[in-house]
């Protein structure tokens, strides 16, 4: 049956169909579907024109309210048995076989969450998401129905899928509120505190909350580390009572070793050891053997899965029972943070305390491109940000430096992997083209290879380190992580899994990504915790003329914040082909609209670096009150000497 044919067969079921791109489970671009999946639709004319002119598209089928449907979705074989492990067997219902795994089609229950990783393997899609149907194809295989069962049975799902309870609302927390700088910790606190007055709550449900309202609340959001401090003050106080929420601290534990393998965490105003033993990952999770020792007594040795919402419930659970006093929840978070920033990746175990590390140069680009490291670079639709990517990808494939400041380190080229879920090869063939030209050189094409993406960026590592080996690859860019991260990327899930495929591919990477609403990183902010360096590109275009882009460094680890990096884009062609691009540097204090990056301090470097002025002379320039000038002057000198009456760089 053709494709055309299936789609419309399950719109007269009632189910609102999409078409997604062939041979993959991303939403196919075109006219009728703008808004990919929320443009799912029922109506046969519209169905019609999509196959029409796409007669290959694979189909898509809403979830939720939409369809009248809620889909388990089964990773592979193993999913039956971990449902089995918790008193769940699947039922007799509509049941699709997929590449992998299976989905158990069931009537539309809007108490069922749409969640991943409740039980492993074990994903459900609900309002807002869609699956693959039955009669499309990924990667030479069809999806068909499984079984006999025709018909959808009512929805009998276990509690671990239900939703959690509605959040506390009170004055000052509303679907509105938009929490700045210097409150955002006192209103992450308050409302961690307000949704333990719930008894309906877990302490699951309750770091869910805290963590979705920091995400669409905060601006910007706070760290993760910031978030895990809160939730432990917060878990002080009993869950269901009246509390005082007057904001404690809580130290951080004295580590006495750290391997890959191992670590043990000393709590030492508590008297509380733990011995994380047996690391391993495996299946999308982290296993260890947990011992707990509290004034010198073991009260837990038990085997621990770090991101099992029912392991981390038992243990809590167990430990609170044997004694409520200490702050469980926060350790058991801290430990989960501390041990997966060490346990995701292969290789043999390696005693960080006794390993020198490498004394090569850090940088595989400098300042923005780290050796085996994770860069991430957004920005606005329409910004640039994939021309500025392939500018980089350039430059390190040459050897030269195409954009003034920023410094491939081998000067003979090293090779690139351009992942790309969003263009097409013709579309990065013409930009290359373009900065060819721009900028008077011979390409080596070899250099950078190309490859069309579908699917999670996760299910596709295997293949990726096979490019990787072949072609001896240094870096890999990922265009874009919206498309590669294969499920909702508001779900801290699905940054964790796109960095656990970096880090076990063990080469640089830049991902590149969009803005939200706000500005900042679209997603979860666990896609800006877990990367190494981000990167803002910001845009200033005025009528009649090219575009100014802008290069901030707005995250840095283990790097010094580099000043902002500023662009006069040079394009030439046609309205309908781009023929030349290249950068050239300009000052950031000639793009008014740029100033608000950088401080008084910085202002007056770039100043001072044009040649000495006196505070008068700079007040002017800057268009800053004299005092203002001459506290900066005397407060930073480190960077500034006084030469009498005017002031000079140290």
């Amino acid at each position: 049956m053709a494709k055309i044919d299936i789609a419309l067969t399950y719109a007269k079921r009632g189910w609102a169909v999409l078409a997604l791109a062939p041979n993959s489970k991303i939403p196919l671009k075109h006219k009728l579907q703008k808004n990919g999946s929320k443009d799912a639709t029922t109506d046969e004319e519209k169905i019609t024109i999509i196959w029409a002119e796409h007669p290959d598209a694979n189909i898509g089928i809403a979830t939720g309210k939409i369809s009248n449907i809620t889909v388990l979705d089964l990773d592979d074989a193993s999913a039956p048995k971990n449902l089995k492990e918790i008193g769940y067997s699947l039922p007799n219902t509509y049941i699709v076989k997929t590449k992998r795994g299976y989905h158990i089609y069931y009537l539309y229950d809007k108490t069922i969450q749409q969640s991943q990783g409740r039980v492993e393997k074990c994903d459900i899609r609900n309002d807002g998401g869609y699956v693959v149907g039955a009669g499309s194809t990924i990667d030479d295989t069809e999806y068909s129905v499984h079984g006999q069962a025709k018909d959808l049975i009512k929805c009998d799902l276990p509690p671990i899928f239900k939703k959690p309870a509605e959040p506390v609302q009170t004055d000052w927390v509303n679907s509105s509120t938009k929490v700045p700088e210097g409150q955002r910790n006192d209103y992450l606190f308050r409302y961690a505190c307000t949704q333990r007055t719930n008894k309906n709550l877990s302490e699951s449900d309750v770091a869910t909350l805290v963590y979705k309202y920091n995400d669409e609340h905060l601006v910007p959001p706070l760290p993760v580390n910031e978030v895990m401090n809160i939730l432990q003050s917060a878990s002080k106080y009993s869950i269901g009572s009246q509390m005082n929420v007057a904001q404690t601290t809580i130290a951080p534990p004295m580590i006495e070793k750290q391997t890959d393998r191992k670590a043990t965490f000393f709590w030492q105003d508590e008297n509380i050891k733990v011995d994380v033993t047996n690391i391993s990952y495996k299946w999308n999770n982290i296993y260890s053997r947990l011992a707990i020792t509290h004034n010198g007594q073991t009260i837990l040795n038990s085997n621990y899965a770090f991101f099992n919402e029912k392991s981390k419930a038992e243990v809590f659970a167990m430990l609170r029972n044997i004694n409520p006093q200490p702050n469980w929840l926060g350790i058991l978070l801290y430990i989960q943070h501390h041990v997966s920033e060490y346990t995701e990746r292969d290789g043999e175990a390696i005693d960080l305390v006794r390993h020198k590390p490498s004394t090569d140069n850090p940088y595989l680009l400098f300042p923005v491109i780290r050796t085996k490291q994770a860069t991430v670079l957004y920005a606005d639709g329409g910004s640039g940000k994939s021309t500025i990517a392939l500018t980089l990808a350039c430059s390190l494939a040459t050897g030269k430096s195409l954009l003034e400041g920023i410094e491939p380190i081998n000067k003979k080229g090293v090779n690139v992997l351009y992942l790309d879920w969003e263009t097409t090869e013709d579309d990065l063939s013409m930009l290359i083209d373009a900065i060819s030209e721009g900028n008077k050189m011979q390409f080596p094409y070899d250099k950078v290879i190309y490859k069309n993406m579908s699917g999670a960026f996760i299910d596709r590592v295997d293949s990726i380190v096979d490019d990787i080996l072949k072609y001896n690859i240094d870096l890999i860019i990922v265009d874009s992580i919206v498309g590669s991260a294969g499920s909702d990327v508001n779900d801290a899930e699905a940054a964790r899994l796109y960095f656990q495929a970096l880090r076990s591919l063990n080469v640089a990477s830049l991902g590149i990504s969009h803005t939200n609403k706000q500005g900042g990183l679209f997603g979860t902010t666990f896609f800006r915790n877990l990367a190494r360096q981000v990167y803002i590109l910001e845009s200033v275009q005025r009528d009649g003329e090219n575009p100014i882009v802008a290069l901030l460094h707005d995250k840095h680890n283990m790097s010094q914040k580099q000043a902002p990096m500023v662009y006069q884009t040079n394009y030439e062609g046609t309205k309908f082909h781009t023929t030349s691009i290249n950068y050239e540097k300009i000052d950031i204090q000639s793009v008014p609209e740029l100033s608000k990056h950088i401080n008084t301090r910085e202002r007056i470097i770039y100043a001072l670096q044009k040649g000495d002025k006196s505070p008068d002379e700079l007040s002017k320039e800057l268009n800053l009150g004299i005092a203002i000038v001459e506290s900066t002057l005397r407060t930073y000198t480190n960077n500034f000497k006084s030469l009498g009456e005017v002031w000079t760089l140290v």
